[in-house]
């Protein structure tokens, strides 16, 4: 046991030196069914936490995991950093076996650099070949088409919140929206196919990946078992709040027309604070456990995940869907028009399925169960979600074990993917402030962690 420990920590400083996403995932499910929780995987743990650095390390979970070693990764999250994070078979398995995965291939699945998920070995799942920015598509539903910040025409015309008369307009516009922009990321991601095909090949990952030696085709030309695109949606979270913004203040209490609140975001609520205001405190936001931005949530990824699945790569193979923006939210943000929820132009979107900042008001269970009525078993390329966590929420026995009670119920209720940051704000601000004092400040980043110091400014802030 000790030779194997002093092995797993070299290969640890080997892999933290070049480039820390190299995924090492313990745990979930043999074939055949059965938790393959072994001694291995309590060694990963306790060589992670004695080395005092922060590695990635995924953690499948399922209702059977043994729940000592579950409370063995809490007592490792409670040390800040962000990991392990959590992927959750009871939702992953389901939709890829949904996607064609055999059952027992599936069982076998893991994921790649942050979150992204392929089977080992036996795929080439083109991870993140395309990203679809949800909340401009809503922005251009809502303007026939036309961006707020170029008043360039870049959607199809679908007409403007000026002249819809209910709700199902805007999702009527939203949907024609929405084809729009997957067949051009569709497209965008089979022509790059073909470009690598007649650009290069890949001899050595060709001879470890099964079915590519007995086809006679490199990884490159579809010689893999499973191929399969990813395609990631960001903005979610916003357009569930925009949406529920809708129903309620322009189509059931009418408290502003669609024409004014179309001005107003026209003019990044320039002179209408008072509305803005409105809007981003005073209606229902996700992240809340209430049932009417929570469901719009849910309907938006059904919604997505079915539209991905009528298009095809250039061998006839799926499109998996990504609920992920990696650290996209930023720039995406910058390039988004003011919405309906009150945000302004230019903020960052929401991080991937994560309440949008500072609107998850009440509480860990509270964002845990408008998680749950979200899709993931449709989501076979991950869903993604970031849980801030204050330190006293994991603190002595009794917080320790309550958590751990936590994550089993949201992987009971098939929560899909889970990193926790377990921070205090004021010393993520004394950091800013001393960075060399708190050179050894962890946080989780994205699907990854990292010194909080040797983030840029701008994503300190976000986090």
């Amino acid at each position: 046991r000790e030779a194997a420990a002093e092995l797993l920590a070299a290969l640890w400083c080997k892999l933290y030196q070049p480039y820390d996403v190299q995924q090492v995932t313990i745990a979930g499910r043999r074939p055949d069914g059965s938790d393959a929780t072994n001694p291995l995987s309590y060694l990963v743990l306790e060589v992670t936490a004695g080395l005092g650095f922060v590695r990635c390390l995924s953690v499948r979970a399922h209702r059977d995991l043994p729940r000592d070693f579950l409370r063995r990764c809490v007592d490792l999250l409670a040390r800040g950093g962000g990991i392990p994070f959590f992927f959750n078979d009871e939702a992953l398995i389901p939709a890829l076996v949904d996607k064609g995965i055999p059952l027992e291939a599936a069982r076998d699945y893991a994921p790649i650099g942050c979150i992204e998920i392929t089977i080992p070995g036996q795929a080439n799942p083109h991870a993140v070949s395309n990203w679809i920015n949800l909340a401009k598509v809503l922005e251009l539903a809502l303007n026939d088409g036309r961006c707020l910040l170029g008043d360039r025409q870049i959607g199809p015309r679908t007409g403007t919140l000026a002249e819809f008369t209910s709700l199902d307009e805007v999702r009527t516009a939203y949907e024609r929206q929405l084809r729009h922009a997957v067949e051009l990321a569709v497209y965008g991601s089979n022509a790059l196919e073909l470009a690598h095909r007649s650009a290069y090949r890949l001899p050595y990952l060709s001879l470890l990946t099964d079915d590519c030696v007995a086809q006679g085709k490199d990884i490159i030309e579809g010689g893999a078992r499973y191929n399969y695109h990813e395609s990631a949606a960001m903005g979610l979270p916003n357009v569930a709040d925009s949406l529920a913004a809708l129903e309620l203040a322009v189509f059931t209490e009418r408290t502003v027309s669609g024409a004014e609140l179309l001005e107003a975001l026209r003019g990044n609520f320039t002179e209408r604070d008072d509305l803005r205001q409105y809007l981003r405190r005073k209606l229902p936001k996700y992240g809340n456990d209430l049932d009417l931005p929570d469901r719009f949530a849910a309907e938006l990824t059904r919604q997505y995940c079915a539209l991905l699945a009528q298009y095809r790569s250039p061998e006839g193979l799926p499109f998996f869907c990504h609920m992920f923006t990696f650290t996209l939210m930023i720039p995406f943000g910058k390039l988004t028009g003011a919405l309906p929820d009150g945000r302004l132009a230019g903020e960052p979107l929401a991080y991937s399925l994560s309440p949008v900042q500072g609107r998850d008001r009440e509480g860990f269970t509270a964002v845990l169960n408008s998680l749950a009525r979200i899709p993931h078993d449709l989501v076979a390329g991950s869903s993604s979600a970031i849980l801030e966590a204050h330190p006293s929420l994991l603190r002595g026995d009794d917080g320790l074990e309550a958590f751990t009670d936590l994550l089993r119920t949201a992987i009971a209720r098939g929560v899909g993917q889970m990193q926790v940051n377990v921070v205090r704000a004021e010393d993520l601000r004394a950091a800013q402030e001393d960075p060399e004092r708190y050179a050894h400040l962890c946080v989780r980043v994205s699907g990854f962690s990292q010194q909080f110091v040797l983030l840029d400014r701008e994503l300190q802030d976000h986090i």
